[in-house]
């Protein structure tokens, strides 16, 4: 009998379900997003509506890439743009489900992000933007 008992204690240690999230930054609220209008929209603004960036970079890597290479047709016809610097806010989340039994185990993994890249030219005005939703969260 206590070999049995030392068995089912074992074998329910084997078994069991997983859940998990993961979260890193804040969500971009596309409402918010709808309100950015280039040449209007300022970068104080933008730190008012969604807060510190998750990244920041200096344009001028861009500029220098932009205007190394040959370019031919396509917007602005291989004219420079001058950026004076680029945020980006980016949101991840995530969950996982599972069972895990001896002979048959289930994982559900699901990640979402969403990413909002803004270009500012030289007087902090809001010159280029770009917003990418994941699917809708639950």
């Amino acid at each position: 009998m206590r070999r049995f008992c030392f068995l089912v204690l074992g074998l329910s240690l084997l078994l069991g379900c997983v859940v998990g999230t993961y979260s890193e930054g804040m969500p971009v609220d596309p409402a918010r997003v709808a309100e950015i209008r280039p040449g209007t929209t300022t970068k104080a603004d933008l730190l008012a509506w969604f807060g510190p960036p998750s990244n920041f970079s200096d344009a001028s890597l861009l500029e220098d890439l932009i205007l190394s290479e040959e370019t031919t047709g396509g917007p602005g016809g291989g004219a420079p743009r001058r950026f004076s610097d680029i945020l980006a806010w980016q949101a991840y989340e995530g969950r996982i489900n599972g069972l895990v039994m001896i002979i048959f185990n289930s994982l559900k993994i699901r990640a979402d992000s969403d990413l909002l890249v803004v270009f500012f030219d030289d007087d902090d005005v809001v010159k280029y933007f770009g917003f990418r939703q994941s699917q809708e969260r639950d």
